[in-house]
């Protein structure tokens, strides 16, 4: 049962955090707007990292989405009201979705994720109301060892700045490209936008299934030079239908993430905890970022240039990262 829960919620994840920022577009919000949603479900995901929540806490938070999904359908439709409501909904997901994290496969785990983002564009404020009724009767079955919420103080080592830009330079213009795309297709229907998120993230989730060997750090650095190029061609093709084409290849470059995973097994820097949470504040800081670039250029472009710069920024540090770990390894012979 836990682990029908756990995909469950890995689902609901993906439909929920897309769901959003398709349902301010099909509302015509402002352009910084439609993104705040997607922050706002990014702020949600420093549960459990760095924040851990106990089962009190969790079930508040439960309560909380459904009333703000309530008030903002039949009461008052407040754009504040529905930003909070997507942050204590996503808070409860991962709450609850962490105490069985490990006992799925990563494929598995993505597989129901991608999955909930072909259903995204289905997912609206009615179906959230459903979606934290359903929570809070998973927060009542299910067994929380942390008894007192708590900060879990993490630590910071080169590794993790290479994990921060990498993950900027997706946030830093994902939910402004389903913006291009939605225009782009608006003849077929913005339900089309799932699909085409699942395009990407399949050529994401598939690279660590093709790439053999363990020159994990030379494949990052070769996929996100590859990736910065991509990113360029798809900024200047950004208002015609080769954006979809260049937007699904991005995948292939980003997708090799899973180097930094492995690259700080070899070299033992810091615990997964401390990835993780780089991983959740690159979130953050990349869509922040993104925001900030459109608002100084008003141009549905900048937060891509801006994506990537955050590529070329990436592979940069780990050639560094690379160097330094040679001068480490000479002094230690030494």
């Amino acid at each position: 049962m836990d682990k029908v829960i756990f995909l469950f919620l890995s689902l609901v994840s993906g439909c929920v955090e897309i769901g959003g920022v398709v349902y301010g577009i099909s509302i015509d919000l402002p352009v910084l707007q439609v993104a705040a949603l997607g922050l706002a479900y990014q702020i949600g995901n420093l549960v459990p990292n760095p924040f851990k929540l106990n089962k009190k806490v969790t079930a508040i938070t439960a309560f909380l989405s459904m009333g703000c999904f309530v008030i903002y359908e039949f009461v008052i439709s407040n754009y504040w009201v529905l930003v909070l409501g997507y942050i204590f909904i996503a808070m409860t997901i991962q709450s609850v979705r962490s105490l069985q994290k490990d006992k799925v496969s990563t494929t598995i785990k993505r597989t129901f994720r991608i999955l909930g983002f072909v259903i995204a564009p289905f997912i609206g404020v009615e179906q959230n109301i459903i979606i934290s009724i359903i929570l809070i009767f998973i927060v009542v079955y299910s067994k929380y060892k942390i008894k007192e919420s708590k900060f879990i103080k993490p630590s910071f080592k080169f590794i993790n700045g290479i994990m921060v830009i990498h993950q900027m330079h997706y946030f830093a213009y994902v939910y402004f490209i389903l913006i291009i795309i939605s225009k782009l297709t608006s003849s077929f229907g913005i339900k089309v936008i799932g699909i085409l998120v699942m395009a990407g993230w399949i050529t994401y989730t598939s690279v660590s299934h093709i790439i053999k060997g363990k020159n994990y750090r030379q494949y990052f650095i070769a996929g996100h030079f590859i990736l910065s190029i991509i990113l360029i061609c798809l900024a200047k093709n950004y208002d015609n239908m080769f954006a979809i084409i260049f937007w699904i290849a991005t995948g292939f470059g980003g997708g090799t993430v899973y180097c930094i995973g492995e690259v700080n097994k070899i070299n033992q820097d810091c615990s997964k905890g401390d990835i993780v949470f780089s991983e959740n504040i690159g979130h953050i800081f990349g869509v922040i970022a993104g925001m900030l670039v459109y608002w100084i250029f008003n141009d549905l472009r900048a937060p891509i240039y801006l994506s990537a710069c955050c590529a070329i920024t990436a592979f940069i540090l780990m050639f560094i990262y690379g160097l330094l770990k040679k001068d480490v390894a000479k002094k230690e012979l030494a």
